[in-house]
């Protein structure tokens, strides 16, 4: 479980970004309750993900930029138990390691309907029981399958699409079955069964579905229905598979592969890069194209940093600057990733394609880990799941991060606070921090330096709706840069941004 195994974290200092601003999306019906957003996916025109609230368990949601999320569907009506901090929690979407949704095309490649797994019964034992659910955008979303028994029990470990038809597998006896479900004619038909191995990593190559099977990678033909074996391998272990300008890139145990569609070559060595290069995140970014070169987590030394591999020359190169790089996201033409530092723990960083990459933000100031474990972009924005709550629990929400420039701060719509300016910044003597609130909150601020050290305190005040303007005294501190956090009464973050003592 990603949650369970990895701990990743989000700070902001600022080199070519002076100032950062973290918007809180908001999804509790509740002051205590926590959304723990998962798995993201975009559909005509919307974001979607998972995210829990108190009283319906994990469900889908949606957003689109500069409007509050919503709640899209319950896949269990009602529902409230289940396990909070799970994302296997049966009482809504559970979606497996890896993989997200699966977004069905017509012949014109627009979007007919979005799958998913997802459950509608109850969780015995921690026994998961999944079903195939279509979601078109609007009212209930339809159960298309029927493979859980109270004895058998099913679970989907992985989807994509191929024009209008779905690809999935499904559990059952420890072995996936490969199974293929048509939009338009509603035809649920099985590829491969039990007796062939278990099927994972579905990827789409060149209008083909490659996958991995036991301990090896393999191709099927839709039109043509068979079935070929790409490579081998020498262990059990799934692959990673990336596609990129007609050529599919293959990780497995320590060392990638290129697939030009008939021929497999080795392009990175586990005896270059000594062991594993592939850090796993859990998501399925772990390579990213940007600027010619794929971008990845490889061993340097003892050293697991950024490395790039070229794949026109074939050579690849440690890009150093920060350890673990993980999840990778494109937006403004940057690269953004959670990393790690000594310093500040598990943050988002960013790398332009020159030089090493900067660290972007102190979401839990000081060494604590501010960044989960996975960030997306949308219309050029970026959203990550961030670790909001220093007290010890593992309070995960949705996060939009974006450049702001000296003095301007970008709006957090999803808490009760629709818009924060801080001025003058820098400044010298005293700062003006201006909150426009669109419903009463109680709200405590505080300002931090670069080490997470609280250097000045407004306790929790209950503020009214509308505009309000608070001091930050900055002529006692010493020139440098400095967080300002807002938070609700339990210190949940509910915005953050940067100021600069003069």
């Amino acid at each position: 479980m990603k949650k369970l195994l990895l701990t990743l974290a989000c700070i902001a200092i600022c080199s070519p970004l002076l100032a950062q601003d973290y918007h809180y999306y908001n999804h509790n019906l509740n002051t205590t309750g926590r959304s723990l957003p998962d798995w993201f996916t975009e559909f005509k025109g919307r974001l979607y993900f998972t995210a829990y609230q108190n009283n319906t368990g994990y469900e889908l949601w949606s957003l689109d930029t500069g409007s509050a999320p919503r709640l899209e569907c319950h896949i269990n009506p009602g529902a409230s138990s289940g396990i909070p901090g799970m994302i296997e929690a049966p009482n809504g979407i559970r979606l497996a390691p890896f993989e997200e949704f699966a977004i069905a095309t017509d012949a014109e490649g627009k979007p007919l309907a979005m799958y998913f797994y997802g459950s509608n019964v109850q969780q015995t034992n921690l026994t998961l029981k999944t079903e195939l659910f279509r979601y078109s955008g609007s009212g209930a979303p339809v159960k298309l399958t029927a493979h859980n028994t109270d004895s058998n029990p099913y679970d989907g470990t992985s989807i994509v699409a191929i024009g209008s038809k779905v690809y999935y597998t499904v559990t059952t006896a420890l072995q996936n079955e490969l199974k293929e479900y048509d939009h338009f004619t509603g035809k649920d038909t099985l590829i491969i069964d039990q007796s062939y191995g278990s099927v994972s990593s579905l990827t789409v190559f060149n209008s083909k579905l490659l996958f991995t099977n036991k301990d090896a990678v393999y191709e099927f033909d839709a039109v043509l229905r068979n079935i070929r074996q790409v490579t081998s391998f020498i262990s059990y272990l799934p692959a990673y598979i990336m596609p990129l300008n007609g050529k599919a890139y293959i990780h497995h145990t320590g060392s990638v592969y290129e697939y030009d569609g008939s021929t497999v070559k080795k392009v990175i060595s586990d005896q270059r890069n000594l062991t594993e290069p592939f850090y796993y995140s859990s998501s399925t970014k772990g390579m990213m194209h940007y600027k010619g070169r794929i971008y990845y987590s490889g061993k340097s030394g003892t050293t697991t940093t950024l490395f790039a591999y070229s794949p026109g020359s074939g050579t690849s190169v440690a890009i150093g600057g920060v350890v673990n790089p993980q999840s990778f996201a494109i937006a403004n033409n940057t690269l953004y990733f959670g990393g790690y530092d000594t310093a500040h723990g598990y943050e988002v960083w960013a790398y332009n394609g020159s030089g090493k990459p900067t660290r972007l933000t102190d979401i839990m100031p000081g060494k604590g880990d501010g960044f989960q474990y996975d960030i997306t972009s949308f219309k050029n924005k970026i959203y990550l799941v961030g670790r909001v709550d220093s007290s010890g629990v593992w309070d995960e929400e949705l996060l939009e991060l974006m450049p702001a420039t000296t003095g301007t701060i970008i709006n957090n719509v999803f808490s009760a606070i629709k818009e924060v300016t801080v001025y003058p910044n820098p400044a010298t003597t005293a700062a003006t921090l201006q909150m426009n609130l669109q419903h009463s909150a109680t709200l405590q601020v505080k300002m931090v330096d670069m080490t997470g050290r609280t250097v000045y305190t407004i306790a929790a005040t209950t503020y009214t709706a509308g505009e309000t303007k608070l001091n930050l005294p900055m002529a006692s501190l010493a020139t440098g840069t400095y967080a300002y956090i807002i938070s609700d009464e339990s210190g949940k973050l509910m915005h953050s941004g940067r100021i600069q003592k003069q």
